[in-house]
């Protein structure tokens, strides 16, 4: 199941799909654990509300077959065999919405098998023979006088559990409890109150049930089934939202120490199956972690450390699916890393060798989705490393070869929404490699090219925020175009049209600060051309128009970079005005009140560079109003001494 080959670690939620899955392990593991309970022990209470249908009925339930196999070792007669049925027929008795669901009987044979694989596997055979949905099995044993029994439990009739990108894997179907003493029913009740929770996708409840659980009895060493059903629950509980930032990180912060536990407890396991899908839930939760912003670079590391115990796993048992998946997970964490300004290189390097390790397993296995998806995060790595400086024209030029080869076999498999990413991703490698100096003539067109067909196919898709993601990436690259002279007017205005398209698509859709971006990108654009002399007092004003809307989005998320870059572009624009004679003094004044504020809020950020260059043309348009009448001497002096001040005298 390689869930995690198109991950990008942004969904969190698989909660009805998982229902499915956890009733028939909820219903499967009551039956060997309630054999311990007495009358004493307290029912579950169903759920307030069950679900009603259209016609205000509730729905009928689907019927669940559970048999209990012999235990092995259990000379009594079948006395546990026969034990956990009446406790768990008593048990249901008290819950009518259970006792509708299940059907309940002795089965009378026993699983057998050389190994635990292969009674699982012996398991689920005569379970698909009976059409059966769970079968109880295992062993009772005689520990120091004392009798205690060790139950397993298959849900035979395994529907397909789809699970989203970013979500974690599920509890295993064969679900082994530590050996308890059949004195101890209260640690069994609270184990059956907490599934129950977990069946009815009540993670609040859970969570409480499970941790009462574990406060009130010790499971010895052998408990790594139970810390993966807990850690499902706080996963869980932490997906589904609406909780405060503190609880939602706390919640996943739990999760994180049970995977860590259950990853401990199963890192004996003969197959490496259980400890595997520890590690990989542990990795893909702190990845979440890092997400929300709580020590990032640490809970990235954190994250790698984890997969790569998963890479020497799969190397020492052969498993290469599950290297597969962790070397995906693991190129991604590392150009995190990067981005974070991490070890940029040796980062990007590594990401490289992992993305490089799946794309060849790939194309060795002929597995033509993973290959092409490997081959477009390879492609990412490289274009990254470029952008560091490494090599910028091979590595782009590696990049662009990758992303070709993306395309191409997406393409070929139907994909239209890979396609098109991989199109958008190549318009922007091919972009880069201009702005090196490389046909930058050339390459940028083979960027708009790019750009366009991502942008029909998106268009096509109805993917209204791919769509503007692809016509702002054309805006930028029609500008860049006519910054080397190629038919500057003409690309000018085929830039503007991008970019508006772009900034209308945005508004719809909400979003301030990609919204906020594009509007700056068009203002640059009309300013260009109203600095041209084409149609100036038009496209100057436009460009004002474009920068004020900028900065209202921009201050209301408190960007403080993006709102003194406003209004330096503002003073720039006030100031092309003047220039131009359009009501010189007044512009003039206006160019200096942003340039001033400009200047002032470079100086909060510490940012000499932006505040030297608001000084340069703050100097200038103090020049400009001297030169225009309005108190020469003054203006005069004040521009010179704004001027030095711009080159650090």
């Amino acid at each position: 199941m390689n869930k995690y080959a198109n991950r990008t670690f942004t969904s969190h939620y698989a909660l009805r799909a998982g229902f499915s899955f956890l009733l028939g392990i909820l219903l499967a593991i009551m039956a060997p654990l309630v054999y311990a309970a007495d009358e004493s022990t307290p029912a579950a209470s169903p759920p307030a509300d069950e679900s009603i249908d259209e016609a205000g009925t509730s729905p009928s339930p689907v019927k669940l077959e559970i048999r209990v196999a012999r235990f092995a070792s259990d000379d009594e007669a079948f006395s546990a065999q026969q034990g956990i049925i009446k406790y768990l027929e008593s048990y249901v008795a008290q819950e009518p919405r259970l006792k509708k669901r299940i059907g309940l009987r002795a089965l009378p044979i026993l699983i057998t098998g050389d190994t635990r694989e292969q009674q699982e596997e012996s398991a689920q055979q005569v379970g698909r023979k009976q059409n059966l949905t769970v079968i109880v099995w295992g062993e009772v044993a005689t520990a120091f006088k004392d009798q205690e029994f060790r139950p397993r439990v298959t849900w035979v009739k395994k529907s397909e559990v789809k699970i989203p990108d970013g979500q974690i894997i599920p509890p295993m179907e064969t679900a082994l409890l530590p050996a308890q003493s059949i004195t101890e029913p209260v640690q069994t009740a609270r184990f059956i109150r907490f599934l129950i929770s977990l069946e009815d996708g009540n993670w609040t409840d859970g969570a409480r049930q499970f941790d009462e659980l574990m406060s009130a009895a010790s499971f010895g060493p052998n408990a790594g089934d139970l810390y993966s059903y807990g850690a499902y629950a706080y996963y869980n509980l932490y997906a589904m939202g609406g909780a405060t930032e503190a609880a939602s990180s706390e919640s996943l912060g739990k999760a994180i120490g049970l995977f860590k536990k259950e990853s401990e407890v199963e890192r004996g396991d003969p197959t490496g199956v259980r400890y595997g899908n520890a590690l990989l839930n542990l990795g893909m939760s702190y990845r979440e972690l890092a997400n929300r912003g709580v020590d990032s670079t640490q809970n990235i590391r954190s994250a790698i450390s984890a997969l790569q115990d998963i890479v020497r796993l799969g190397e020492g048992q052969k498993n290469p699916a599950r290297t597969v998946m962790a070397q995906n997970m693991l190129g991604e964490n590392y150009r995190v890393l990067a981005q974070r300004g991490v070890e940029p290189e040796q980062h990007l390097r590594s990401s490289i060798t992992a993305f490089s390790d799946v794309a060849r397993f790939e194309k060795e296995q002929k597995n033509g989705v993973g290959y092409a998806v490997a081959q477009g995060q390879l492609g990412l790595s490289y274009h990254a490393l470029s952008g560091w400086g490494v090599a910028p024209e091979e590595n782009l030029k590696l990049a662009i070869a990758a992303l070709q080869e993306a395309a191409k076999l997406t393409k070929e498999q139907k994909n239209v929404a890979g396609t098109a990413k991989m199109q958008n991703d190549l318009g922007r490698s091919y972009k880069a490699l201009s702005e090196w100096g490389v046909t930058p003539e050339e390459n940028l067109k083979l960027s708009i090219a790019a750009f366009q067909e991502a942008a029909r196919l998106r268009l096509e898709q109805k993917d209204g925020v791919g769509h503007a993601e692809s016509q702002n990436d054309l805006g930028l690259s029609y500008q860049a175009l006519s910054q080397w002279g190629v038919t500057p007017e003409e690309n000018l205005k085929l830039s503007i049209a991008a970019f508006q398209e772009a900034a209308r698509l945005r508004l719809e859709q909400k979003d301030g600060a990609d919204y906020a971006n594009t509007e700056n990108n068009l203002g640059q654009v009309y300013q260009t051309l109203g600095m041209k002399g084409i149609e100036t007092e038009q496209n100057l004003q436009s460009s004002i128009l474009a920068f004020q809307e900028a900065g209202r989005f921009w201050k209301e998320q408190q960007n403080g970079v993006g709102v003194a870059n406003v209004q330096n572009s503002l003073g720039l624009s006030y100031q092309g005005l003047a220039r131009y004679g359009i009501v010189p003094a007044e512009n003039f004044k206006r160019s200096i009140d942003f340039l001033e504020e400009a200047a002032r809020l470079w100086t909060e950020q510490n940012n000499k560079t932006g505040y030297a260059m608001a000084q340069h043309y703050l100097g200038v348009s103090y020049r400009g109003l001297a030169d225009a009448g309005v108190a020469p001497e003054e203006n005069g002096k004040r521009a010179d001494q704004v001027m030095k001040e711009s080159s650090g005298q």
